[in-house]
């Protein structure tokens, strides 16, 4: 009975790593319009908007995408083309010139979000971090001149208040309403653990051996 636990154990710890993304942090729901510029436009003055806010990872998990929400202050889900994304391992504020950690543009499928909001959802991800505080950077691309989106704001939130950065990050407007957004992957099963479950598995295999001899 025992190996046959232990077995089914190991199964599930396998299962766990390739299942479908579950949800890793949620910062809230979409309540209402910031008000806050958030796409890659001249539109909103400078040379566009990103804006950044903060998550929590409890362990170390394999990050799949990521979801969050706008409002169209001039424009429809017709004219977002992409999201340019980035992942910052300390605030971006302080520390922007030591660059993200991760970054990249991708299309997200739209949707209709909460408080009539687009819900924007972005896979095909694959990134690894560990357990602490990231800070995540968002900026739609549109296919217009004169298009703006602007981010969902939630309450309470996580953490730090949500900012808002031009493009080079010479100008920050900081103590923003939290933004609406989750984070999707798998937690990662410890080293440890695994190397444990598999030395009693290896027990359990000779005591069963010498059993049957």
């Amino acid at each position: 009975m025992a190996f046959r636990n232990l077995v089914a154990a190991m199964a599930l710890i396998g299962m766990t790593a390739s299942a479908s993304a579950a949800v890793l942090f949620d910062n809230g729901t979409a309540l209402e319009d910031s008000g806050f510029c958030h796409s890659n436009t001249p539109s909103c003055g400078s040379d566009g908007w990103v804006v950044y806010d903060d998550f929590a990872l409890a362990q170390k998990s394999k990050l799949s995408g990521f979801s969050y929400n706008i409002f169209w202050d001039n424009g429809s889900d017709a004219n977002y083309v992409s999201t340019n994304w980035s992942i910052w391992g300390a605030d971006p504020s302080t520390h922007f010139a030591g660059g993200p950690l991760f970054s990249g543009t991708l299309s997200g499928a739209l949707s209709a979000g909460a408080a009539g909001s687009t819900l924007i959802d972005v896979s095909g991800l694959n990134l690894n971090l560990g357990a602490g505080t990231y800070w995540l950077g968002l900026q739609e691309n549109v296919n217009a001149a004169g298009i703006i989106s602007t981010y969902a704001a939630t309450s309470p939130g996580f953490g730090t208040p949500a900012m808002q950065s031009d493009n080079s990050g010479t100008a920050f407007n900081t103590f923003l309403p939290e933004a609406a957004f989750a984070i999707q992957g798998n937690t990662v099963p410890e080293p440890g653990s695994l190397a444990l479950l598999g030395i009693g598995l290896a027990g359990l295999t000779c005591n069963r051996r010498r059993r049957q001899s």
